[in-house]
């Protein structure tokens, strides 16, 4: 009786231990699964965020360049007054 106990008792915990091994498996590819994705994300944002695909997203979204103005107010002599 005493043997059969073991016996069963050896069984669950194989069945537990190969059970923790491929969970472990699975969990470690998501893991190398998600650091590509990561890798990419990264690029990706890195490309978008430079000056010249700024400058392309405004133009394409319709806004308009703002040209550097001489002085704020466009009568210089204003100060002069």
């Amino acid at each position: 009786m005493v043997a059969a106990g073991l016996v069963l008792y050896y069984v669950f915990l194989a069945n537990r231990l190969v059970t923790i091994a491929y969970q472990e498996k699975q969990m470690n590819n998501q893991l190398a699964d998600l650091t590509v994705r990561h890798g990419d994300l990264a690029a990706q944002q890195a490309n978008t965020s430079t000056l010249s695909n700024l400058s392309a997203f405004a133009q394409n979204a319709g806004l308009v360049e703002q040209a550097v103005p001489d002085s704020i107010f466009s009568d210089t002599s204003l100060a002069q007054n």
